[in-house]
């Protein structure tokens, strides 16, 4: 093909490109190009949306911390509960209320000498309360927290002091040994330890009041 033949050739090419986009103008967008931008204006305002419900979302989780960490005795924090409800604030808060609960019930009962014998059986009775609602709370926790090894580990180590205290030593052991079962299999962590020996201490004292009273039945 001669040169002039190939110049011309490309300068037919061309003019019809030309009309081809100027027919497309003048018939407007095309359905395709319609569909695109409705679909990015679409994404467009959901991201805003979005954004929105993210800023509302962070502004409540801020206030419920706020609340979570101005808590400071049992009352608020069952208040908190009760506003909370199932949150990851709400959550929190049972967990202190537990642990505050394991600590006065494990402090409860510690008079001096002299005090009335009435009021020394009520702390018991009441400390045995707290105990008792301190290891349900745990038990229920740690099944909640079941993502989070750490805290299984608190709950069920919890939930076993209380259960000891209270004289329940079988639950009290299965419940050291679930510690070591939660925790992770190349770093279980000073606690998987601590319930362990706290698990054989109670082993060998169910074994020692099995004797003694093997010993009193025989008497």
């Amino acid at each position: 093909m001669k040169a002039e033949e190939r110049k011309e050739l490309k300068q037919n090419t061309l003019v019809a490109t030309v009309e081809k986009v100027g027919h497309a103008l003048k018939q407007g967008p095309s359905r395709r190009s319609v569909v695109v931008v409705g679909i990015l204006l679409l994404l467009v305002l959901l991201y805003a949306v979005w954004q929105i419900a993210t800023n509302i979302s962070e502004g409540r989780n801020s206030k419920r911390n706020l609340e979570l960490l101005t808590a400071g005795s049992p009352e608020d924090l069952k208040q908190l509960i009760d506003k909370q409800g199932d949150t990851i604030q709400g959550r929190a808060a049972r967990l202190q209320l537990a642990r505050q609960n394991l600590i006065d019930g494990l402090g409860e009962g510690d008079r001096d000498s002299g005090e009335d014998r009435r009021g020394i059986l009520s702390d018991y009775k009441s400390g045995a309360e707290l105990l008792r609602r301190a290891a349900e709370s745990f038990e229920k926790l740690a099944k909640e927290y079941k993502a989070t090894p750490v805290l299984v580990q608190e709950c069920y180590y919890g939930a076993g002091q209380a259960r000891e205290a209270l004289g329940e030593l079988d639950e009290a052991v299965r419940l050291y040994e679930e510690v070591g079962k939660a925790s992770p299999k190349n770093d279980p962590g000073p606690l998987a330890e601590q319930a362990a020996k706290a698990a054989q201490r109670v082993k060998d004292r169910k074994a020692e009041l099995d004797k003694i009273q093997q010993q009193l039945k025989k008497s």
